[in-house]
C-alpha cells in the first residue's frame, strides 16, 4: 500500500461562472502530490506499451490510450538542446499545445489529434487553433 500522504489530496472549488451564490456554478479541483502523480505515469505508460505491443488493445479502443503515448510513437517534436529527448506536446486541462521541427511533422501529429479524438467522440475546436512558428536562434 501507499502512505496515505501520497494519496491525500487538496480539494479546491473554483468558480464556473460569475454567479457564486449556487453550488452548481463550482467545479472540484484536487491537487495530489507531484510524486504520487509521476508514480501513476510511470505505471499507466507501462501498462499500455505492455498492452499496446502484444496487441491486446483492438484498434476499436485507441481511444483508451493517453495521447502522448500515440503522439511519442511518431518520434516527432522539438529536440531540446544538448539532451536526448523531443518535447511534441503540453496538455493542460482543455488546451494543446503540440511541436514538430517541421510542417510536416505538425501535420503528422494533428492527423493522429484527429483520429484519436473521433475515436473518443470529441470534436477539436479547430476554429480556436492557432500555429506560431519558431526558429531557434531567432527572436
Amino acid at each position: 500500500t501507499l502512505p496515505k500522504w501520497m494519496v491525500t489530496g487538496t480539494t479546491y472549488l473554483r468558480p464556473k461562472s460569475e454567479d457564486t451564490t449556487k453550488a452548481i456554478n463550482y467545479r472540484p479541483i484536487t491537487c495530489l502530490p507531484t510524486l504520487y502523480k509521476n508514480m501513476t505515469a510511470v505505471v499507466s505508460n507501462r501498462l499500455f506499451e505492455y498492452l499496446y505491443n502484444n496487441d491486446i488493445v483492438p484498434k476499436e479502443q485507441k481511444g483508451n490510450g493517453p495521447l502522448t503515448c500515440e503522439l511519442n510513437r511518431l518520434n516527432c517534436g522539438y529536440q531540446m538542446k544538448n539532451e536526448n529527448v523531443k518535447v511534441n506536446n503540453l496538455l493542460y486541462m482543455d488546451d494543446l499545445k503540440i511541436f514538430g521541427k517541421n510542417e510536416q511533422e505538425l501535420r503528422k501529429e494533428m492527423k493522429v489529434i484527429q483520429t484519436s479524438s473521433t475515436d473518443i467522440g470529441m470534436k477539436m475546436g479547430l476554429k480556436k487553433c492557432a500555429k506560431l512558428t519558431f526558429k531557434r536562434g531567432e527572436r
